[in-house]
């Protein structure tokens, strides 16, 4: 399940928690999340509808702290983060990891 569209046009966003997520299917953080340019942190943890993320989280530039859990994805989200945010990354609360 996607994102409500909507969530385009919050380009203030600065927290994002899809933690613990109920909704039905896959949860689609969608191409357009590029919009969210001032988001600082994104809570994913315990979210196994969570696969990926996508390469336009590159955008993030002020992101500083991305909570997930490793082993639910099936792209490394460093991989991801290395093209342009720096931030430190939690996986579930064991370590942490910066981009540097």
């Amino acid at each position: 399940q996607a994102l409500p569209r909507e969530l385009e046009s919050l380009t203030a966003l600065t927290d994002l928690n899809v933690s613990d997520n109920r909704l039905t299917g896959p949860v689609l953080l969608g191409m357009w999340i590029g919009a969210w340019s001032r988001l600082r942190r994104i809570n994913a943890k315990q979210n196994p509808d969570v696969r990926r993320l996508p390469l336009t989280v590159a955008c993030w530039l002020c992101l500083e702290t991305l909570m997930v859990d490793e082993e639910q994805f099936s792209q490394p989200p460093m991989e991801v983060l290395r093209k342009g945010a720096r931030a430190t990354v939690e996986y579930c609360g064991k370590f942490s990891d910066s981009t540097g």
